[in-house]
């Protein structure tokens, strides 16, 4: 679960280094906060991953 703060660069190439250096790994969707971190925009993206771990649980 991917997560970064930065100032622009967002997560570059991070994603893809993960999922090479973790071949077996399942990799979901993170978030890139640029700056001050929205909480409303952090709430739907914890939920969707509470979603998410509920369903790859089943």
């Amino acid at each position: 679960m991917p997560f970064c703060t930065h100032g622009g660069g967002g997560f570059g190439q991070i994603e893809k280094d993960i999922a090479k250096e973790c071949p077996n790994s399942i990799i979901v969707p993170g978030i890139a906060v640029n700056g001050i971190a929205d909480p409303e925009e952090v709430r739907k993206w914890l939920d969707y991953m509470l979603k998410l771990s509920f369903w790859c649980k089943n």
